[in-house]
């Protein structure tokens, strides 16, 4: 027993040395602007070499205002439809078809304004990409602007005046479509949507700071892998 025991402990201090040392050997950045903050660790000039940048999003991780966790974020939601079932599976389907699209295509095409200018074209993931740029959404703060926005503002307040958009993402490239062979990975905050329109419906300001997100994105990957030497 203390043979099997002694050998467990032995791995597992391996395991624990090996993980430090990929850490430690492994290029770590931070780069802020006043558009955005990149932190993380890799290697980012895997990039450079393709002209076709396959993109997938996720949100399995995203909290949104004060919810840590989508779903719970949903299940405030519906009890706010407690009485309007119709009501609620409305809402839901319209929230989850904003994410593919409002966030997603407005993402895509922020980036694209950048990295075009270096002959690089960002598209959604495809099964046979070398590489692929995972964006998933840790956070999203709604905003809200009039009563007019109806839904989504209407559950966590209406105002006469206008909070804007912001969202907070995680990026992870890895090989084709094998996430367990991750390459680098890097968090990208501060992007603030700029739409303020009163009428302006929860998903179309949200995707203004997705907007706002492939902008900033795009610009510093455009610095950090594709600048002209």
């Amino acid at each position: 027993m203390k043979k099997f025991f002694s050998i467990y402990l032995f791995l597992f201090i391996f395991h624990l040395h090996t993980v430090k040392l990929n850490a430690q050997t492994q290029p770590q950045f931070m780069f802020a602007t006043g558009g955005g903050t990149f932190t993380g660790i890799g290697d980012l000039k895997v990039l450079k070499d393709d002209r076709i940048l396959s993109i997938a999003f996720t949100y399995d991780s995203m909290g949104i205002d004060k919810y840590s966790k989508e779903s719970d974020f949903l299940e405030k939601v519906a009890k706010k439809f407690i009485k309007d079932s119709v009501g609620y599976k409305k809402w839901i389907e319209e929230w989850n078809s904003n994410k593919h699209n409002f966030f997603e295509p407005e993402f895509i095409q922020a980036l694209n304004n950048e990295l075009n200018n270096f002959g690089v074209n960002a598209i959604l993931k495809t099964v046979d990409a070398k590489l692929t740029v995972l964006v998933s959404t840790t956070w999203i703060h709604i905003g809200w602007s009039s009563s007019l926005d109806v839904g989504t503002a209407g559950i966590i307040g209406s105002s006469i005046a206008n909070n804007e958009s912001e969202v907070q993402l995680k990026l992870f490239i890895y090989e084709g479509d094998n996430q367990n062979k991750r390459i680098a990975e890097f968090s990208a905050t501060g992007f603030f949507g700029s739409e303020k329109d009163f009428s302006t419906t929860s998903g179309k300001r949200i995707a203004s700071a997705y907007a706002k997100a492939g902008k900033e994105i795009g610009k510093f990957l455009c610095k950090r892998v594709y600048k002209k030497k």
